[in-house]
């Protein structure tokens, strides 16, 4: 296994119907699941998931976790290199942590990005 993984660093915009949270990362080795964006339910609040969506540029298999949870799975496949996670506005409680990791089993290293969307309320 070879690569390394660059993170640029999370770009999280808040409004007043919520937050979205996007992250890219580069260079992720094959066979090592990877964290490619997460979002922490803030103090005081409940967060409703809303929606998830992920690309790159290999083929992989998307996980999201509430905590340690694996809440959902998708795959991207040479067709279509993009996921889309729809929830019901699934409410979680102050501290978790929603996130959202890659794996991928080309030869390659591979770029993806992805990005939450979580409506906060008063809890």
């Amino acid at each position: 296994v070879s690569g390394s993984v660059s993170i640029s660093g999370p770009v999280i915009i808040e409004s007043a119907s919520g937050t979205s949270t996007f992250n890219a990362i580069t260079a992720v080795a094959s066979g090592l699941e990877t964290t490619i964006v997460s979002y922490t339910v803030p103090a005081g609040k409940i967060g409703k998931l809303a929606v998830l969506e992920a690309s790159g540029t290999n083929i992989g298999l998307y996980n999201v976790y509430a905590g340690a949870t694996l809440i959902a799975r998708q795959r991207s496949y040479f067709t279509d290199y993009n996921v889309h996670f729809q929830f019901s506005q699934v409410p979680y409680s102050a501290g978790t942590v929603i996130t959202m990791k890659v794996l991928h089993s080309r030869s390659a290293v591979g770029d993806f990005e992805g990005r939450i969307d979580v409506q906060e309320v008063d809890a």
